[in-house]
């Protein structure tokens, strides 16, 4: 985390999660007495503690969506209702007098046109109000633009993302099988690449927070996970998962 900016610096994992990172530093502590380097420890323990910090800075971004969208429903709770029903009433007495058919004195007139102004003065409060909550709609939308951040979570958003992307990324892929693999989970919003500047590889985050290379990125059977293609898990790692030694 870099201290001035509160951002996670740029790190690419062995695995794309926690959990499989930390199947397999458990393994090297109880199997590879060869490989228990403090060098190749330390790496893992801070792959754990990048992915966190990458995840911290997604759940802040929900967290403020969140606080946001609160206190916008809580403005649109003030907006209220409309008049309405006066205005129905005050129509329906100018229906039943214009249907008598007999002719309008002066006074009679000037009161229908006053009610005739009453019927506008509440359509246009209506207006309002349907601005506002247009408005508030608006912007809502466009709070859950900036959280999605470009990872196509509606029906369009997938669709377009998902139109040609095998086209636009082919310089970087894997090979197959890890091709689809990725692929998939792009499409599914499981994985997003970071933004990278034009002709630069792209890096792949994954939602639990790990990053790999797209052109390296590799799907391990052994151990269902993501990893980089210069890192080989032990399909072993696995058997730690979820024990604990007791004290």
């Amino acid at each position: 985390m870099d201290r001035d900016t509160g951002v996670a610096i740029l790190r690419q994992t062995r695995f794309s999660d926690v959990c499989g990172t930390v199947d397999e530093l458990k393994r090297m502590l109880n199997e590879g007495p060869e490989a228990r380097t403090p060098e190749v420890l330390v790496g893992f323990v801070q792959d754990c503690v990048y992915m966190l910090e990458r995840m911290e800075l997604r759940l802040g971004e929900f967290q403020r969506f969140r606080d946001e969208v609160a206190a916008l429903s809580e403005r649109m709770q003030g907006i209220g209702g409309s008049r309405r029903p006066y205005a129905l009433k005050v129509a329906e007495g100018m229906v039943q007098r214009f249907q008598e058919g007999r002719a309008l004195d002066a006074g009679e007139a000037a009161r229908l046109s006053d009610q005739a102004e009453e019927v506008r003065q509440v359509a246009g409060e209506m207006e309002q109000l349907l601005r506002r909550f247009k408005e508030s709609a608006m912007q809502l939308g466009r709070l859950c633009r900036e959280v999605e951040g470009g990872r196509g979570w509606s029906r369009e958003g997938r669709e377009a993302e998902e139109a040609g992307m095998e086209e636009r990324l082919a310089a970087w892929l894997p090979p197959p099988p890890h091709r689809e693999q990725i692929l998939d989970y792009l499409k599914k919003g499981r994985a997003h690449l970071l933004p990278a500047e034009e002709g630069e590889l792209p890096l792949v985050q994954f939602e639990d927070g790990g990053v790999i290379a797209l052109s390296a990125v590799r799907y391990s059977e052994a151990v269902s996970n993501f990893v980089p293609a210069s890192f080989d898990p032990s399909p072993r790692a696995q058997l730690y998962r979820g024990r604990r030694k007791r004290p």
